[in-house]
């Protein structure tokens, strides 16, 4: 269930539930959602473990089928034509053909030589020769029509003949009277079908003179003695037949069929996937697709296991089972799997760790460190106990219901526990007894009535701890590696095998080397025997010895001993378990039982004449005498979860809570209800306001006289209802008044739009015309509140672009930093005519960031820049005057204060200073003119000394002004844009003072004049202006007549205004004087 769902069904359970606030309700649903989600949780199954647990052997090639000459040998098909013959020490290898091996069937010759049968795609029956190690190509086998261009998916060989499954119908060869060709069984000659494709698929043998095959046409039933075909599923596409206790196992399109010889349906089982082959092995079904296998014991429910690699299907033969060596052998596409036949997938338990056995009980710790108990000869183990998911058991002893364990960490613990798995939980945690520093190797439990101590094996000592976890070392044993210890019917006397230093045997106070290493190696356990004179019994990882025998058996990977009486016992290997018997000095080795099974050596153990081998899959229990009544046992898991129990316990908690609530605030139901009438009522009073706001109404004192009344009631008082009624109707009333006011403010607005130079003003003009005559209030209310923001934006906009404006005319136009405003305010002036308001507001964003910057300190640096090009521009002036000091000084005074000086008033010092720059780089320039126009005048009248017939004086005059035209121009333009600048930044003295108004006069171009060069000859004035005449008498006017009368007002302006060019015309005046 998903946890919206969940929280939903709660909140249906949860709200009709009277006499609840809100807030109480929320967190009643939190709770009740956390908890049970969390049971959902805890109660969740876990995944099987989905393990096949195969082992791998790779190949090159792509593998198609396999074909199983006798139990311990096997034949590898490939899709390109490749052979192997398998064994589990040898792998021979034959290159036949060019295509796909589907199935090769051996038969034995004399000399140890092989005959064998080969099916191949495309290339019919092929009769080879296996000799020395090598194949020999005898004799294809051709069919009617197809010759020998035809494909063999499957064969059996018969004392008599051999029949082929192929993809034009069934045949046979016979053995007796061999043929060229192969005879037709299925179609029969008679079959308007018997030359078309007829697939045959899987040979399967019923008895000795019967024979299934599965076919795209049914399921074919051949009679060998007579040649008789019967069908069954008729014109039904058979994809694969298996056969077991004369019960047929049938693939046909979604469904497994069960069913005898005569077509007898015991079950039909429908499949959610397709399978290419079924097969059985002991109770478990397997059914084997391209990509999956789902195994089933009952075929009601199934288990599917993805594949990690592909299983080909282009032919039946795809796997073997092999009756002795305990696995099943798959073909994958590049890979040979083999596959135990007893699986862990049906163990819900986890794998079994380690276990021990008493007297009575027998214990077992899985994977999940769950302790389960078996009383010894029962058939199932309860669960007892759970310990600390960080706790890794190593070695496990019990002594009644007490439990001694080592774990991962080198600790040693204990705990006492009863057969209740509640009561354990609850009130039993588990005791350290001995903590070491260095590695446990080994340990044993020795108890009788008097004590109970534990021998402790630590690397390269040994230890005797008793209940109380006193520790006491074993003597004479420093330096020695303990591996096992061994008591006989729990007497004083204790062997302890050493990892190189032999076998011991005494009491604590004494012990003696009984045996060594030497001839042996490294132990890796031992047994001894309960004879009156004990024989010493060991195994290292490939050796099986006894005590003063000569007799030793190699075996390879045994684990641990485990005894039964004096002429058996058993060795625990890496894969399956091996039965040893004992005749006087004479060991036995017989075949090695469950080879497809891993046990853990730590978990096997002998109690009651029973041995409980734990592994992976769980516990097999035998009988220790004679191997065999093989039985699982049984681990009884359904005990009450403690994390459950704590959270019912806490469910039922929060529930008592829950009631208590309901209970205690269903007298309060009415106060809340009244605190919600409450709320809405603020609400209504807070969305009046909004329409007194929106009107522009400042006349609030009938709202916040409601306001007053409303908090004034008790909400817990009867009449608390009727008086909030009562707010109510004043509500309403204030509301109806307020709607009657809204077509005089849409009328208003309309007055207001239309004197609005914006793009949208006539749309919203005619959309409110339309409201208004409407007569709808709701509508026109409506179109007030989307006028109202359109009005109050466009305002603000045109307002702020007033500002902007202002300031900017009074500033500097500094390029890339005052120009990025005046651009974003001709920008949004376009917008705010073009464009409707939405996009004018992204247009008026980026100028107000600008203008944001422009005011801000990050523009600092910019206008560090431009002063400092002001510097360069005044250097390259070369002209050190009073004009040029004054600059310098006025710009170093801005940089050390413009961090704290108003940023307009910085702007608006620097752009008079650009203007006075301005004027003195034109004065430069004037002066450079002038100089030109002396340069070339001088250059006429000097070539006209030298002639014979020197020119006129007029004619001179002319000479020069047609020379000097261009020269005469720039002066010109120079002296203009001079007087233009003074202008701009010295009005007051050119218009109010000096009383020049025309900037075309001759006095104003004179005073240009002189202010660019003051020591220019007077004669030369006229000329340089392109005009004739004296101007000795416009001089004089000026000098006398305006400048000098008017030096105190000059000097006194100069003082509060020093950034001047009025300091050049004061140094006419003195120049004048002197």
């Amino acid at each position: 269930m998903k946890p919206v769902r969940l929280y939903s069904l709660i909140a249906d359970f949860v709200e009709p539930i009277s006499g609840v606030t809100k807030l109480k309700r929320h967190a009643i649903k939190g709770l009740l959602s956390f908890f049970l989600l969390t049971i959902f949780i805890a109660c969740n199954e876990q995944d099987h473990n989905l393990q096949l647990g195969e082992l791998e052997q790779s190949f090159d090639e792509q593998l198609v089928s396999i074909s199983q000459e006798n139990d311990s040998v096997s034949w590898i098909g490939s899709a390109e034509g490749d052979v192997w013959r398998i064994s589990d020490h040898e792998k021979q290898h034959f290159d036949i053909s060019d295509d796909r091996i589907y199935k090769v069937v051996v038969q034995p010759l004399p000399h140890n030589d092989t005959l064998c049968w080969i099916g191949i795609r495309n290339k019919g029956l092929q009769k080879w020769q296996l000799s020395k190690g090598k194949l020999h190509h005898l004799k294809n086998y051709s069919i009617p029509v197809k010759g020998i261009n035809y494909s063999v998916y499957d064969i059996i060989s018969t004392p008599n003949e051999l029949l082929v499954a192929s993809s034009n119908g069934l045949f046979y060869l016979p053995l007796s009277n061999e043929t060229n060709s192969l005879q037709r069984l299925y179609p029969v000659q008679s079959s308007a079908n018997c030359m078309s494709p007829q697939v045959i698929r899987k040979l399967s043998r019923y008895n000795k003179n019967t024979i299934v095959a599965a076919s795209q046409s049914g399921l074919l039933v051949i009679n060998l003695s007579t040649k008789h075909v019967s069908v069954l599923h008729e014109q039904q596409d058979v994809k694969y037949v298996y056969i077991k206790n004369d019960t047929l196992y049938s693939l046909l399109n979604d469904s497994l069929i069960k069913e005898n010889i005569k077509g007898q349906m015991f079950k039909s089982v429908s499949l959610d996937f397709c399978p290419a082959v079924y097969t059985q092995i002991g109770n478990n079904h397997y059914l084997i697709g391209n990509k999956t296998i789902a195994i089933s014991k009952d075929l009601e429910h199934f288990i599917t296991i993805p594949l990690r690699r592909k299983v080909p299907t282009l032919c039946s033969n795809i796997l073997t089972i092999g009756t002795k060596n305990g696995f099943m052998s798959l073909v994958t596409e590049n890979a040979l799997w083999r596959i135990p036949h007893h699986l862990s997938v049906f163990n819900d338990n986890g794998a079994i760790t380690t276990s021990c056995s008493d007297e009575d009980n027998s214990y077992f710790i899985n994977a999940q460190n769950e302790i389960y108990c078996r009383k010894n000869g029962e058939l199932s183990a309860k669960k007892i106990y759970t310990l600390p998911a960080s706790e890794t058991v190593i070695q496990l002893h019990s002594s009644k219901k007490q439990l001694f364990y080592t774990t991962s960490h080198n600790s040693v613990k204990t705990i006492s526990l009863s057969s209740s798995y509640i009561k354990n939980q609850l009130f039993v945690r588990p005791s350290t007894l001995y903590q070491s520093c260095a590695k446990i190797t080994a340990s044993y439990l020795f108890s009788d009535e008097k004590q109970t101590k534990l021998y402790l094996g630590v690397q390269d000592s040994a230890f005797i701890i008793d209940k109380k976890g006193s520790v006491e070392p074993l003597n004479n044993f420093q330096n020695k590696y303990v591996i096992a210890f061994l008591s006989k019917d729990n007497n004083s006397h204790l062997y302890i095998a050493t990892l190189n230093n032999g076998l011991f045997y005494g009491t604590n106070n004494k012990l003696v080397p009984i045996s060594s290493n030497d001839s042996t190696g490294a132990l890796r356990d031992f047994i001894v025997t309960d004879e009156q004179n004990p024989r010493f019994i060991g195994a290292t990882n490939r050796l099986v010895f006894m005590q003063n025998s000569k007799e030793q058996k190699h075996v390879k990977g045994i684990k641990k001993l485990l005894y039964v009486n004096d002429t058996l016992f058993y060795a625990v290997l890496n894969n399956g378990i091996l039965p040893f018997t004992r005749k006087g000095n004479s060991l036995k080795v017989h075949h090695v039982l469950y080879p497809d099974i891993q046990f853990e050596a730590s978990a096997c153990n002998v109690a009651k004449q029973q041995l409980q081998l734990g592994s992976a899959i769980g516990v097999l229990l035998l009988d220790a005498e004679t191997g065999d009544n093989a039985q699982w046992l049984y681990f009884d898991s359904s005990v009450p979860s403690m994390r459950i129990l704590f959270i019912i316990a806490a469910f039922a908690i929060l529930i008592f809570i829950s009631v208590v609530i309901i209970m205690k605030n269903r007298d309060k139901n009415n106060a809340e209800l009244n605190i919600e009438s409450k709320e809405i009522l603020l609400q209504r009073l807070n969305d009046l306001e909004a329409m007194y706001d929106l009107l522009e109404r400042n006349d609030k004192g009938d709202i916040e006289s409601l306001r007053i009344d409303l908090d004034a009631i008790t909400l817990s008082a009867r009449k608390a209802n009727k008086q909030l009624t009562a707010i109510s109707q004043r509500i309403m009333q204030l509301n109806r008044n307020t709607a009657m006011l809204l077509p005089k403010k849409l009328q208003s607005q309309i007055n207001q739009i239309v004197t609005i130079d914006a793009f949208e003003r006539n749309a919203l003009t005619i959309e409110s015309q339309n409201a208004l005559a409407s007569d709808n209030l709701e509508t026109i209310k409506d179109q007030v509140q989307k006028n109202q923001p359109w009005i109050q934006q466009t305002m603000a906009i045109i307002e702020t672009l007033t500002l902007y404006k202002g300031t900017m005319a009074r500033v500097a136009p500094i390029n890339g930093i005052t120009t990025e405003v005046q651009n974003g305010i001709t920008l949004t002036e376009k917008a705010l005519i073009k464009e409707p308001l939405s996009t004018t507001l992204g247009y008026f964003k980026q100028l107000s960031e600008h203008y944001e910057w422009l005011m801000g300190a990050d523009c600092l640096p910019a206008i560090v820049d431009y002063i400092d090009g002001l510097f360069v521009r005044l250097n390259n002036i070369s002209q050190q005057n009073n004009v040029v000091m004054a600059i310098e000084k006025e710009l170093k005074e801005i940089e050390l204060t413009f961090k704290n000086t108003d940023r307009e008033q910085v702007l608006v010092n620097i752009k008079r200073i650009t203007k006075v720059i301005e004027q003195l780089e034109e004065l430069k320039k004037l002066s450079n003119s002038m100089e030109n126009y002396v340069t070339i005048r001088q250059y006429v009248l000097h070539n006209n000394k030298e002639k014979t017939m020197p020119k006129q004086a007029y004619q001179l005059e002319n000479e020069v002004a047609q020379r000097a035209s261009n020269e005469v121009e720039a002066i010109k333009e120079s002296v203009n844009k001079v007087l233009k600048g003074l202008e701009q930044t010295d009005i007051y003295i050119i218009h109010d003072v000096l009383n020049m108004n025309r900037k075309d006069s001759q006095t104003a171009q004179v005073l240009a004049l002189l202010l660019a060069n003051a020591k220019v000859k007077r004669t030369l004035i006229a000329g340089m202006l392109g005009l004739y005449g004296n101007f000795n008498p416009v001089i004089s006017r000026l000098i006398n007549g305006k400048l000098k009368p008017n030096k105190a007002q000059l000097t006194e302006y100069i003082k509060h205004t020093p950034v001047t060019l009025v300091q050049g015309i004061l140094a006419l005046i003195e120049k004048s004087e002197a």
